[in-house]
């Protein structure tokens, strides 16, 4: 497919010029066009269109309503708007920007001749259809579960009308690039038919529809495209998508870049706002993270994914009661209600709202099924000083992930609470081995960070981070050292309690506990 999509590149012209008028040599002479002509403009919209950025579709859509203000029966005309007002539809899905109402602008163009209305309903019916984009690709509401729907119950009538249509109509073309790259269609559409109506040497219009809807990971190929045609601005949003995509590792700040040439280009897009609010989150710039998931809500109010985003930034930057805010914006979309609970839970957790924190934690525990929640749970439970509530939470949380140490650390505590010696031993002297790895873990991300040429701020922060992550971890594992001491103390197993005690000697906390303690130590 990589030489089809590079001739179909390298094969695309864009008009330069358009037509002059002549004028006539007779002695009277009526008043004479100075512009191009009818024809001249029709044909240069046309080369617009097959062009096929969303700019030259927005620029044919203009110049083929003029041409149909001006000569009202030029069916050709009314075609040309119909079919461009469509594919900016289209193109507006795939990219997830806010609408511009193309979709209805067809139908309302498609009115004005019966040549156009007899050709175009049934495909626009089609194009209504189509599940393009983020949206598409992960329905979320019941407006669009119930278009998952509609699409698995007609897909075959519909393919049967795109396949007949598409050899004479570029629209439906697109559109069955669309359709034929949706999942559902998957396993009832191969390849080479998804390909069949492109041609030997298609358009930039439908080479940028097949890596759209078909192929969005080929970042090569639409960078060729964007270099071969500058004016495919749209390019590097989904160039952005495909870097961090990439494997093993994502490339960051090639993305960063990608996704702000878009937004220098245009704002109102949700779906680029949200991935560059997404982006900065999970390179730890959590400002810029809630600068765009706020630019994000401005365009969709109410966005669950934004919200949630929102929250886990504000809670990041320590904003506990502007996070529960946001929860109660989240609460009321009636989505993602188990995220909305757990993170109520850990702000108030964070507050001191015990109780408050225990009934939204419960709640979230009977919505979501992972890790984290019993993790929450147990926390809260000791902070309640509720010790066997904690502990059967923890032990939860612990059997989910083991590798997670802030587990083991609030499990060995409230064991230590418990006075059961035995687990304490067991529990705090792995937790103690657990943040070690960790910390070698952190360092080698330090080290890899630094070695990786990446942007020198974002390398800084992320740095930055790791070295307080390692600091607040030697706390926690200094602390289940001394309890490791402790309980082996207490268990008889003085030689262990001095190899643990001895490790916290220079320790401001735990030293002068431990000095006292290893003279109560058998040899």
């Amino acid at each position: 497919m990589g030489g089809l999509l590079r001739r179909a590149i390298r094969a695309t012209a864009v008009a330069g010029a358009l037509l002059g008028g002549a004028c006539s040599a007779t002695r009277v002479s009526p008043p004479v066009p100075t512009g191009p002509s009818y024809q001249a403009r029709l044909e240069a919209a046309d080369t617009l269109v097959r062009a096929g950025c969303l700019d030259c579709l927005a620029a044919a859509h203009r110049e083929y309503r003029a041409l149909r203000a001006d000569h009202p029966d030029l069916d050709k005309a009314i075609a040309g708007e119909v079919r461009a007002a469509a594919l900016i539809d289209i193109r507006e899905r795939e990219l997830g920007l806010l609408s511009s109402g193309s979709l209805m602008s067809a139908r309302e163009a498609a009115t004005g001749s019966t040549a156009a209305r007899l050709s175009f309903s049934n495909v626009l019916d089609v194009v209504a259809e189509l599940r393009l984009g983020p949206d598409g690709a992960r329905p979320s509401t019941d407006e669009q579960v119930a278009a998952m729907l509609r699409f698995a119950t007609n897909r075959t009538e519909w393919a049967s009308l795109l396949r007949e249509t598409a050899p004479q109509e570029p629209l439906a073309s697109y559109a069955w690039l669309g359709f034929a790259c949706d999942s559902l269609n998957a396993r009832s559409i191969a390849a080479n038919e998804v390909r069949s109506f492109m041609g030997d040497a298609p358009s930039a219009l439908l080479t940028f529809g097949y890596l759209a809807s078909c192929e969005r990971g080929q970042s090569e190929a639409l960078a060729l495209l964007l270099d071969y045609d500058p004016r495919f601005v749209e390019a590097n949003y989904l160039i952005g998508l495909a870097d961090l995509g990439q494997r093993p590792q994502p490339d960051v700040d090639a993305a960063d870049r990608r996704f702000r040439r878009a937004y220098e280009w245009r704002q109102d897009w949700p779906a680029l706002t949200l991935s560059m609010a997404n982006l900065a989150l999970a390179t730890e710039d959590y400002d810029r993270a809630l600068q765009f998931f706020d630019r994000t809500l401005a365009l969709k109010p109410s966005d669950g994914d934004s919200l949630v985003g929102t929250i886990h930034a504000l809670t990041q930057l320590g904003r506990y009661q502007d996070a529960l805010v946001t929860v109660e914006a989240l609460l009321t979309t009636g989505r993602n209600l188990g995220e909305a609970r757990y993170w109520r839970a850990f702000n108030e957790n964070q507050i001191g709202r015990y109780q408050a924190a225990w009934s939204d934690v419960l709640m979230a525990a009977s919505l979501l099924i992972n890790a984290q929640v019993p993790k929450l749970a147990g926390i809260i439970a000791y902070r309640r000083a509720d010790l066997e509530v904690a502990r059967r939470q923890l032990d939860d949380a612990r059997g989910r992930n083991r590798n997670d140490c802030e587990v083991g650390f609030y499990l060995h505590m409230v064991l230590a609470d418990r006075r059961e010696w035995s687990r304490t031993a067991e529990i705090a002297s792995e937790t103690g081995r657990c943040f070690d790895e960790w910390e070698g873990r952190l360092r080698e991300n330090i080290a890899a960070l630094r070695e990786s040429n990446g942007e020198p701020a974002r390398v800084a922060r992320q740095v930055a981070r790791r070295k307080d992550q390692i600091a607040t971890n030697a706390r926690m594992r200094v602390t289940a050292w001394f309890n490791t001491a402790v309980a082996m103390f207490n268990l008889g197993r003085h030689a262990e309690a001095r190899t643990f005690a001895m490790k916290v000697l220079d320790d401001e906390q735990f030293g002068d506990r431990a000095r006292a303690l290893l003279p109560r130590l058998r040899e």
